[in-house]
């Protein structure tokens, strides 16, 4: 019996699948070494469909969780086609493989979903839901501390706007500092930037706000 036999028609697996066999996935993977001895490698590809989808499911998936879905959950076995690596070489295959390719991975994911769900870049709806975040319950930012601190908040906003217009360079969306004008005070204009960057963060699809810096991730979170 295929295991697709075991699957619903419409399940997300098949989705995912279709949708990565449209992105040329090996060019990610140039650092994977020649196979000389040994056993036999991993696919690699298999290997980053499966990592790419235990983030998308999850938010976030550790090493051992992979493994573990890789033995027992049907969708897991069905990107692997059965086969288990243990964590540890999915550890190796995230950090010496696709350590140099994830910000291209993200770039290529979103411009492929806006291609294809034919997302316009030139309006922002902003609402008033609220998302609970993958964080630390501890990593709260109180006012007091925002406010004394708020000229160094600008010049992590000002980063922020950059890298983001970095990433979106391709599509022509350009985010500017609203509010900038010298008759504004510090405190003014951080409130006009965290507006904006609140409205840039829902071009992006949540599942891959994990691309970003260390620094930007923590910010928008």
């Amino acid at each position: 019996m295929f295991l697709s036999d075991c699957l619903d028609l419409l399940d997300p697996v098949f989705t995912f699948d279709r949708f990565m066999e449209g992105i040329d996935c090996k060019k990610y993977l140039k650092k994977v070494p020649k196979h000389r001895t040994g056993r036999f490698r991993y696919d690699p590809v298999k290997m980053l469909k499966t990592v790419l989808f235990g983030f998308m499911t999850n938010g976030y998936c550790s090493l051992r969780e992979l493994e573990d879905n890789c033995k027992v959950n049907l969708r897991f076995m069905y990107l692997m086609d059965r086969e288990t690596p243990s964590y540890r070489t999915f550890g190796y295959f995230i950090n010496e493989i696709l350590n140099d390719s994830i910000e291209e991975i993200f770039s290529d994911i979103n411009h492929k979903i806006f291609e294809e769900e034919k997302v316009d870049l030139q309006h922002i709806y902003i609402d008033g839901s609220k998302f609970e975040a993958n964080a630390n319950k501890y990593s709260w930012v109180w006012k007091k501390a925002t406010e004394k601190s708020r000229y160094r908040l600008f010049k992590k906003v000002t980063a922020l706007i950059e890298e983001m217009n970095e990433t979106l360079s391709w599509s022509g969306t350009r985010i500017t500092r609203a509010g900038c004008a010298s008759g504004l005070s510090a405190r003014a204009r951080i409130r006009a930037l965290a507006k904006r960057m609140v409205a840039a963060r829902t071009i992006l699809p949540a599942c891959c706000s994990h691309c970003f810096s260390d620094q930007t991730r923590r910010f928008l979170t």
